[in-house]
């Protein structure tokens, strides 16, 4: 795993516009060195919603996407169990961290 210096900003991207929007963004917000840049959900106008009320630059397609982007240190997965999975499992290739929250 890469280290990070102390001064190094986080990128973080968030997978899922619902629960994200009332705990983690406001979380990763209050994060010293971190900063959301990008989210992605399965309703894009959801995560273009939410995009524009705090602030996050880009607006992923999809969580394929998301991932992909060279700005991203950390990937919160914050999404129904049920579809968290596959998302996870393609992620994890040594450099990133991947964040997961299941919530019914």
């Amino acid at each position: 795993m890469k280290k990070l210096s102390d001064d190094k900003t986080i990128g973080v991207g968030i997978v899922g516009a619902g629960f994200a929007r009332t705990t983690q963004i406001p979380g990763f917000r209050n994060c010293k060195g971190a900063r959301v840049v990008a989210i992605t959900s399965r309703h894009r106008e959801h995560a273009a919603s939410v995009a524009q009320e705090f602030g996050i630059e880009h607006v992923a397609n999809d969580w394929k996407d998301l991932v992909a982007r060279d700005d991203i240190d950390l990937v919160s997965v914050v999404t129904p169990p049920a579809t968290t999975q596959g998302r996870a499992l393609r992620k994890t290739d040594g450099d990133e961290c991947l964040r997961g929250q299941t919530h019914d």
